[in-house]
């Protein structure tokens, strides 16, 4: 370095010296004991946007943003009087005000004057961040990866569906980033939201949206069966259900999480986080998995119920709507159909076995071509001589609707342009749901009766105890085998040939998924 920045006068070490620190993207400079430049090398000039005049005399302060403490102003002093080296972190400013961050290393020379040395940390500071943001991402990964844990333990182990929801609320709210969650009960048929569990130690002066906002939020939420977030609005007098309690503006944001996957939807829980983007892309597929895995619980847990206990809820149905299969046949025909069973198919259409009184096949058969929600038919004769229609429908009435709705058919008929179906409901199951479902896809049917029955003598058209370890392929091969006939003697109803054209598979894989639900049934029973 020179004096004022000149390089004539100066030696060849000095020279060189300066050489390497610009090549090293450092400037240095020497201060007089009063902290103002004496000299520099050449990098300062091009680094601050000063001329050389400008910077001759200047205090160092007005290069480098002192912090609020003065830090680096007494590390300055601390150098002078103890001789020690000291090293600071400053932004350096330029002349147009633009802040760069820097290191400084601060040298006593001989008491009365100091060499400062600075480096660009820019780079280092870019790292830096994207290395705690990797870090606070991480975090964030194994906080939601735990909580999706301790969801499943809780959905695994609990006994009632009080307990899940009470449960998963209390492991919402025990993570940092949430700081309310709420389970809360949305028909389809109602404006307002009903609380059904909030945390045990939940703060009653913690933030939540308005009741209008979370009832907006819920009931979207539940009809379109994704996960929806709700944030502030930008204009506080804008009138669109922004986040609101009790007259404050929220900065915070809500996110709504249908409880359902494939089964019906069980409420909506409501989370709310205190920061406004509090629910990434990355968070809103987490708490929609927590979704699908409460509500499958649910509707598992409502499923075993149904069967195992000792009484029902039985609802009657009634529907007019020519959607529904045989509606149209039965009124144009002036007949009657009466379901024995039924056996689920793909896509939510099914094999249905049903007694025909009051036309003949034939009849039936031509009308049955022009029938949209009927696909294929045939007589079939079976169970000592009875006559039955095996129908392909294309609907989801019968198969995977009855499934969603948590509820299971006891009896279906079809008379005359009226469909009455008689669903059993578990007895601490929800009929408002299993009414709901019904009524998603036809909305004039009629809730008859409601009672409570022995579930004994509920029984299903597939209510048949099976072992749990056939897969839906075996069972829907055993149910079409025997309801078709394909185990009468000495006749057979139907080949196998002929179900596995029904079913949509191969010959071969139908009798391998039938010698091995065979295999699995005898072995539950002699075991």
């Amino acid at each position: 370095m020179s004096e004022n920045g000149q390089a004539g006068g100066e030696t060849s070490d000095s020279r060189f010296g300066a050489d390497v620190l610009d090549a090293l993207d450092r400037i240095a400079c020497r201060l007089d004991a009063r902290g103002r430049l004496r000299d520099w090398t050449e990098r300062l000039p091009s680094e601050t946007g000063y001329d050389t005049a400008d910077l001759d005399g200047l205090h160092v302060t007005q290069l480098v943003t002192d912090e609020a403490d003065g830090s680096f102003s007494a590390a300055l002093r601390r150098a002078l009087e103890t001789g020690e080296r000291q090293r600071r972190t400053a932004p350096l400013v330029r002349s147009g005000g633009e802040t760069v961050p820097y290191e400084w290393t601060i040298t006593p020379v001989d008491g009365e004057r100091l060499t400062l040395l600075g480096r660009d940390r820019t780079r280092q500071t870019e790292r830096e961040r994207r290395d705690t943001g990797r870090r606070a991402e991480v975090r964030r990964l194994e906080r939601a990866l735990a909580l999706l844990r301790r969801v499943n333990e809780t959905v695994s182990q609990a006994r009632t569906r009080t307990e899940i929801e009470s449960r998963v609320v209390e492991a919402i709210v025990g993570e940092d980033a949430f700081e309310r969650a709420v389970i809360v009960d949305v028909g389809p048929e109602i404006e307002r939201v009903s609380i059904r569990a909030r945390a045990p130690d939940e703060r009653e002066s913690s933030p939540m949206p308005t009741e209008r906002s979370a009832s907006l939020l819920a009931s979207k939420a539940f009809r379109s069966g994704e996960t929806v977030v709700l944030r502030p609005s930008p204009d506080p007098d804008s009138g669109d259900g922004g986040l609101e309690s009790a007259g404050e503006r929220r900065v915070g944001s809500l996110a709504a999480v249908p409880l359902c996957s494939d089964g019906p939807t069980y409420g909506v829980l409501l989370v709310y986080a205190t920061e406004s983007e509090g629910f990434d892309d990355r968070l809103q597929s987490l708490l929609s998995d927590v979704g699908r895995t409460v509500g499958d619980g649910i509707h598992g847990l409502t499923l075993r119920r149904l069967v195992h206990g000792d009484s029902v809820r039985e609802i009657i149905l009634r529907t007019a709507d020519e959607e529904f299969p045989f509606v149209a046949a039965s009124a144009d025909l002036d007949c009657r159909f009466d379901l024995d069973t039924y056996v689920p198919l793909d896509e939510g259409s099914a094999l249905c076995y049903v007694a025909l009184d009051g036309a003949t096949y034939d009849a039936f058969e031509s009308y049955a071509d022009a029938d949209p929600t009927i696909t294929d038919s045939r007589p079939i004769t079976t169970h000592g001589g009875d006559r039955y229609l095996e129908t392909k429908v294309k609907t989801k009435t019968v198969g995977t609707l009855v499934y969603e709705s948590g509820a299971r058919i006891t009896e279906a008929s079809v008379a005359h342009g009226m469909a009455e179906l008689v669903l059993a409901v578990a007895i601490d199951g929800d009929v408002r749901t299993a009414v709901s479902g019904f009524r998603t896809h036809f909305p004039d049917a009629e809730l008859v009766a409601k009672r409570q029955v022995e579930s004994s003598s509920a029984t299903s058209p597939t209510g048949h105890d099976l072992p749990p370890n056939l897969t839906e392929r075996q069972k829907q091969a055993l149910f079409a085998a025997f309801n078709a006939g394909y185990f009468d003697w000495p006749s057979r109803g139907s080949t196998g040939e002929e179900l596995a054209t029904r079913l949509g598979i191969s010959p071969q894989t139908f009798h391998q998924h039938l010698r091995t639900a065979q295999r699995k049934v005898l072995q539950s029973i002699l075991e």
